[in-house]
């Protein structure tokens, strides 16, 4: 989104997001993106560069990963919801367990409040039509089994917000 509203764009592409994400590139090419830089990532706080914290960069924290996943090339997933649930569950997707990650995250936004970082939920981003959409992938049963261990691995978590309409 913010690659649509600096470089006057109206359009989100993969073409934009992969050159800007440093899981898949080299540090020269990631040097060589004209300012001003947009860093598009899913890496965990203990992987970010060091200049992160000390330059005090602006980060915007947002919360998707299925649709991510499914729709880079990358990945060469392109399974079922209901198989990339339990790999999610297990912590076999990028960065491992995904509770672990969140709780990274809300250690470093603690211990660095001059750090400007912005949560942002994709729920938030969406229309009210939109949000929900979750019911059209998960069953009543994997609801419930995910409630259960989300309650169980997330409870250390005060910082994030998840909103289920």
């Amino acid at each position: 989104m913010l690659n649509v509203i600096i470089h006057r764009r109206d359009d989100v592409t993969a073409e934009v997001k992969v050159p800007c994400m440093p899981e898949g590139n080299s540090e020269a090419s990631m040097d060589a993106i004209p300012s001003p830089r947009i860093i598009n990532t899913h890496l965990a706080i203990r992987l970010m560069p060091k200049d992160a914290k000390r330059k005090q960069l602006k980060c915007i924290f947002a919360v998707s990963f299925y649709n991510h996943t499914i729709n880079l090339l990358r990945y060469e997933y392109n399974g079922k919801f209901e198989n990339y649930l339990q790999m999610f569950m297990r912590g076999e997707t990028d960065w491992g367990s995904y509770p672990k990650y969140l709780l990274e995250w809300q250690q470093f936004i603690k211990e660095n409040p001059d750090c400007p970082v912005h949560i942002v939920y994709y729920e938030n981003m969406k229309t009210n039509r939109e949000i929900g959409d979750w019911k059209n992938w998960f069953t009543v049963a994997q609801n419930e089994m995910f409630d259960a261990w989300w309650a169980e691995q997330a409870k250390d978590l005060d910082m994030f917000s998840f909103t289920y309409a």
